[in-house]
């Protein structure tokens, strides 16, 4: 198996390999919420917070509350920051199996995360996060760091540009549907069976 880092597949490169089939699984990137301040040095994606030049204040407030923002909420918690986990649903962690959900939200009352449920960021300011309530009611969430995890959005763009670079094209993983890890295995694992 030849691996090839940092080398972007495109149309061309393609071409010169000229591969009997091609497997994309190219992934998805993070939703970001198209609302004022996310272009704020106090805003931070979810998926970048492994990166160590990212300084995360001690007063947080996640927006969003799926599996990603709970985990997030518990991590960040654990490295004793005060966390607020925010959601437009009315629960928390739907997204996450049945065994993993509890444990997460005892983790939650163990390590004094606070969740908000049933609120919709709308932007954030240099003191913070403003949502609206389903009334419309207006609540301010101080933070010196916003976390921003509201999803996740398939790469359409890139696999459109290689549907028809190689005579058997094959979609697995997130750039079919954002999904868990274990549905991205499976898919990989059936499509490199059918070939």
């Amino acid at each position: 198996v030849e691996i090839r880092l940092n080398t972007e597949v495109t149309q061309d490169l393609v071409e010169r390999e000229a591969p009997d089939v091609l497997v994309l699984a190219v992934g998805a990137a993070p939703v970001v919420p198209p609302f004022p301040g996310m272009d704020s040095p106090k805003a931070v994606l979810a998926n970048n917070l492994s990166n160590e030049d990212i300084v995360v204040g001690k007063k947080v407030v996640i927006l969003g509350g799926g599996l990603v923002g709970c985990e997030s909420a518990v991590h960040l918690a654990q490295k004793g920051k005060d966390v607020t986990l925010v959601e437009m649903m009315k629960d928390v962690a739907v997204d996450a199996n049945v065994r993993q959900r509890p444990i997460l939200l005892d983790l939650f009352g163990k390590l004094h995360v606070t969740v908000k449920t049933r609120m919709k960021g709308v932007k954030i300011t240099d003191k913070g996060l403003v949502c609206i309530d389903e009334t419309g009611k207006e609540h301010f969430f101080e933070a010196d760091t916003v976390v921003c995890s509201v999803g996740q959005h398939a790469l359409g763009e890139v696999v459109n540009n290689l549907l028809d670079a190689a005579p058997e094209v094959v979609q697995v993983g997130d750039c079919v549907k954002p999904q868990k890890v274990t549905e991205a295995l499976y898919r990989g694992y059936h499509a490199g069976l059918d070939i």
